[in-house]
């Protein structure tokens, strides 16, 4: 068993000796060796590709600079074409690497101009050109200085930053730093009154009396849908006021925001309204009344206190006539009540907008007040020195009435002539003095020349 054993054991071990396998041979050199090819054979078939591209521009350019060369020479200079289109075609390529680096730089810098000063912005403005005149009354030694207010378009260039919100003025007004408020600090409030085209509201302007302290202002503006010509009255009215200076039976001008926005007109604030609203709220109630005052009532308007009115009204005339500036449209509606009673003169030198029956009339004309107009005034459209004086004298008649309305019973401009000529004139107020509608009558003398003047 032993021998047997050893035996097939030998011979079992001698046969397997020959079929004993070797380990694989490694695969990664050739793995390495593929990549490196293909790396190699992409390489030189992009150059390839990138010289191909090269040839063919520089094909295209020679073309195209030959072409050129052909259109502007003259014959005798395109002796040596190949020469000159090789010359050209170096130069062009300098000059095209050059003007590609120079447009980029360019734009480098536009960017960096429209990121720090803002979007460059053309729009169409009006254009507001205000000119002093001196016009002169026919046949009279009479003259005023009248601003002459204009409005041109005009296209304009601005730069606006993304984040400026600010509103683009309509109209291009020159700023006057003497007047110039800044528009901040300026906080708007309730509607004071409100016209066609214009209104005045109640303001707060922080500093624009003394440093530090807001004072309550009035300010005039327009509306939306206003026409250039209200504009060129708001001017003319600022422009004149500016003129006139300060007095204190003038409504005075304190300052205006013209930049940046729509015109404001800072004027004084008049705590009481106007003088025709006033003297209708302040009328005397009848003895028989059971009426209770209130503290916002208490005011007891005797005779000395309307000749006081009166008074003032003729010391603000004194001062416009001396300024030579006419009103033409002097009335209770326009004289304003303030703090301690004092009454100043608003809007002088213009025809206001307001569109009563018994304030105005349209005739081709401006519109006009032919109830408080002289008889020159309604006939020839004339205004004097001495039409303001009859103007006053119908004033005179409505602070005595409490603010009645002159000539109830006529209906248009046409019916005052006639009337006025056949003598007839306002009849004596219930509360008033004989010496009072004496002067009445002195202003409405029918001759100009035979009124009196503010200054007697």
């Amino acid at each position: 068993m032993t021998t047997i054993l050893t035996t097939k054991t030998s011979t079992t071990t001698k046969t397997l000796k020959p079929t004993t396998e070797r380990p694989p041979p490694p695969t990664q050199p050739i793995l390495d060796t593929a990549l490196v090819v293909i790396v190699c054979s992409a390489f030189f078939l992009l150059i390839g590709c990138i010289g191909t591209l090269v040839v063919l521009v520089r094909r295209m350019r020679r073309t195209v600079t030959l072409i050129e060369t052909e259109t502007t020479q003259p014959a005798d200079v395109v002796a040596d074409t190949t020469n000159v289109a090789n010359t050209t075609v170096v130069e062009t390529t300098a000059e095209a690497v050059h003007t590609t680096q120079t447009q980029q730089v360019i734009t480098a810098e536009e960017t960096n101009t429209q990121t720090v000063q803002g979007v460059q912005m053309t729009q169409w403005t009006k254009r507001v050109i205000i000119t002093k005149e001196e016009l002169t009354t026919p046949g009279t030694e009479n003259f005023f200085m009248m601003p002459i207010v204009k409005i041109e378009k005009q296209k304009t260039t601005t730069n606006q930053l993304a984040s400026d919100d600010v509103n683009m003025a309509e109209y291009d007004l020159i700023p006057d730093n003497k007047w110039e408020f800044p528009r901040q600090s300026l906080s708007l409030g309730e509607t004071l009154g409100e016209g066609a085209f214009g209104r005045v509201v109640r303001a707060e302007a922080n500093g624009i009396m003394t440093p530090g302290t807001v004072t309550t202002v009035a300010v005039k503006m327009l509306k939306e849908d206003h026409l250039d010509s209200e504009m060129i009255a708001l001017v003319s009215e600022m422009e004149l006021m500016k003129m006139m200076g300060r007095h204190v039976n003038i409504l005075n001008l304190l300052g205006a925001c013209s930049q940046r926005g729509p015109l404001y007109v800072i004027v004084e604030f008049a705590k009481h309204n106007d003088l025709k609203h006033f003297l209708r709220k302040h009328r005397p109630l009848p003895e028989y009344s059971n009426v209770v005052l209130t503290d916002s009532n208490q005011v007891n308007l005797s005779e000395e206190v309307l000749v006081s009115f009166a008074h003032q009204v003729a010391n603000g005339m004194k001062y416009l006539h001396s300024r030579k500036c006419l009103h033409r449209d002097l009335a209770a509606r326009n004289v304003l009540v303030c703090q301690n009673f004092i009454l100043k003169i608003a809007d002088f030198g213009l025809a206001r907008d307001v569109q009563a029956k018994e304030y105005y009339w349209m005739d081709s004309q401006p519109v006009l007040p032919y109830k408080w107009m002289a008889p020159e005034s309604l006939s020839h459209h004339l205004f004097k020195y001495e039409s303001d004086v009859w103007s006053y004298g119908v004033l005179l008649w409505e602070i005595m009435t409490f603010g009645e309305a002159p000539y109830p019973s006529i209906q248009g401009w046409d019916s005052m002539v006639p009337y006025l000529r056949s003598g007839h004139r306002l009849e004596k107020p219930s509360h008033c003095s004989d010496e009072i509608y004496d002067m009445m009558q002195e202003c409405w003398k029918y001759e100009a020349s035979d009124r009196p003047q503010f200054s007697q």
